[in-house]
């Protein structure tokens, strides 16, 4: 089964001022490592995916800097959005592209933040690993949360069923996600021991993500299904109703 990589880089990194700027948000910069956040984050995938699986959604105004940063990356992996609006419709906007491409809704993918610092790519694709079966067996979306060692107030958080899991994946457990949360107090995170840190990293069939559209049905009624230009429409259509 072919699987994808959806790399989301539209973001304008503020908290990361003046490091981080409009014109070379903070995906563009040098943190640690050899390369930039995205070069770093391509250059991880690479070993998992093949690379014309490898997608990226961006800003246009973006266009020079991902090519000049990215240069083996195919002008047809580069997806530009008409205006930034978060992860949901960016990664919706992707799935259709992909799909008017003709990836088969029973393929895998899995989006990517584009500015993550991973010392640990092994576990990291171990971790892929569980999330891409689950997905598979499961027809469900997986996302993959991390343990936190503190309590932190500015991540979102998912709370986990521990008492009852999903599936035992080659020895790992698989959790129902109880509830997402942002924004949390130091008092509601006095006891995070159901909670993990949300990474980002989200995992599913093409076609059981378009099947989310039981939660927003009046907007994936609207959906246009074929043309190339329905894919910017998708876009707007999302920003509308959520």
């Amino acid at each position: 089964m072919y699987k994808f990589a959806i790399v989301l880089a539209g973001g304008l990194g503020t908290k990361f001022w003046p490091k981080s700027t409009e014109s070379s948000p903070k995906q563009f910069t040098h943190m640690v490592g050899e390369g930039t956040c995205i070069q770093n984050t391509y250059e991880r995938l690479k070993n998992y995916f093949p690379k014309e699986h490898i997608y990226f959604v961006t800003s246009y105004d973006h266009r020079s800097i991902i090519k000049q940063q990215l240069p083996d990356v195919a002008d047809s992996n580069i997806i530009f959005e008409p205006f930034g609006r978060n992860t949901s419709p960016a990664t919706a906007l992707a799935v259709r592209y992909l799909l008017h491409r003709g990836a088969d809704p029973e393929s895998l993918f899995a989006v990517f933040p584009s500015d993550h610092i991973i010392s640990n790519a092994g576990e990291f694709y171990n971790s892929l690993d569980i999330a891409f079966e689950a997905a598979e067996k499961l027809s469900s979306i997986v996302t993959i949360g991390i343990k936190p060692t503190r309590a932190e107030t500015q991540f979102g958080y998912i709370q986990v069923q521990l008492s009852h899991p999903k599936a035992n994946i080659n020895g790992n457990s698989v959790f129902d996600c109880m509830t997402f949360a942002e924004n949390l107090t130091p008092v509601q995170l006095k006891d995070f021991s159901n909670l993990v840190i949300f990474c980002g990293t989200v995992v599913s069939l093409f076609g059981k993500y378009l099947l989310s559209k039981m939660h927003l049905p009046t907007t994936y009624r609207s959906m246009p299904k074929n043309s190339a230009t329905s894919i910017l429409f998708l876009v707007f259509l999302i920003m509308l109703n959520l």
